[in-house]
């Protein structure tokens, strides 16, 4: 799928950082931290706060339908917080202080796991190995689905199409309640020292947070449990399949490679990136700001330590770029594109291998 032949006769990547921050520099941008993307968290923090208010008031007073619109509101803003902030500040591209970026990482204990096992999962593991089975642990999912090619056939992913939203659903439950102390308990990513400590800290202290924010305190004001259950369970699960999809667009379609090893890309890291990433929907500015600039995955691929917020202004100087080296860029126009194609290769993927 990658021409790669020209662009690893140069520094392929070397020379697309050094124009991609010459134009920053001469349009005096900021990479990082830069006021509006401290405008914008400051709404969402705000607004997700205003939203779970509300939905504790209306809980309190028996007003169920007003208490819905207001934790599906306050789910929103959650999604919001953790792909536009969080997701900012574990790549250490929100803003230029380590501090502010340490700090803000941990929205994550909001929705109940550790800052530390996340930066190891997601910043190392997956960044480093995109779509390379056995490497990349965000495209494993214990056999419940095919991939890629050299997944094992199961009988039932014949269905995984058409199971695939609500196994998705379940994503965050499970990322909380099992894979944290999980990958912690055998130490999956050699995390040693006070970063091993640090993980420990952030996994209880984030269950508290979790449990006092959406079980303890709704209790607390009189809803009954079996309400408390529910809406827990229809907050998380509308979450985590919408997460699971935006980041599976970006990896798992029919367009990107998934391969078996970083074989073929020694010469340039940039090249392997760029052959398992798409963007999507590069045009929905609302999509931008909902989900933190994670439709612009090539750049964030290739550039993570720059904030989001300049993601649509590099995105030219990248595509020209890879036009010039004979280098594919993998792009959705629409959302809906993306997202059909991804049920394209779940259902490709889900015939019996001859």
């Amino acid at each position: 799928m990658l021409e790669n032949k020209d662009a690893a006769k140069v520094s392929f990547y070397s020379q697309l950082k050094e124009e991609v921050y010459t134009f920053i520099d001469k349009n005096s941008l900021i990479p990082q931290g830069n006021k509006l993307i401290y405008v914008k968290a400051i709404s969402i923090l705000l607004a997700w706060l205003a939203a779970y208010a509300g939905f504790i008031v209306a809980v309190s007073f028996s007003a169920y339908l007003i208490a819905s619109l207001c934790l599906f509101t306050a789910c929103f803003f959650m999604l919001a917080m953790q792909m536009g902030i969080m997701h900012d500040a574990s790549h250490k591209s929100f803003g230029n202080k380590k501090s502010v970026n340490g700090i803000l990482s941990q929205c994550l204990a909001i929705a109940g796991a550790s800052a530390t096992l996340w930066y190891h999962k997601h910043v190392v593991s997956h960044h480093s190995n995109p779509n390379i089975p056995g490497s990349d642990p965000d495209i494993e999912s214990g056999g419940i689905f095919r991939f890629n090619s050299t997944d094992d056939w199961k009988w039932y992913h014949r269905f995984q199409h058409w199971y695939a939203v609500p196994a998705y659903s379940l994503l965050v439950l499970k990322w909380v309640w099992v894979d944290d102390v999980k990958e912690l308990v055998h130490n999956r990513y050699k995390i040693r020292g006070k970063d091993r400590t640090k993980a420990w800290v952030e996994i209880v202290f984030s269950r508290v947070i979790h449990m006092a924010i959406y079980i303890i305190l709704p209790l607390a004001v009189g809803l009954n449990p079996w309400l408390v259950l529910t809406f827990y369970l229809a907050h998380w699960m509308v979450l985590g399949a919408v997460l699971s999809l935006i980041f599976s667009l970006a990896h798992v379609n029919t367009v990107q490679d998934f391969p078996e090893s970083k074989d073929g890309f020694e010469n340039d890291w940039a090249l392997l990136q760029l052959a398992t990433t798409a963007n999507f929907a590069t045009g929905n500015k609302f999509l931008t700001w909902f989900i933190g600039g994670l439709n612009y995955q090539v750049e964030h691929h290739l550039f993570p330590r720059i904030s989001h917020q300049l993601y649509p202004q590099i995105r030219k100087i990248v595509r020209e770029y890879c036009s010039k080296h004979n280098v594919e860029y993998l792009e959705y126009s629409t959302f809906k594109e993306a997202l059909f194609d991804h049920f394209d290769h779940l259902r490709i993927l889900s015939a019996r291998p001859a």
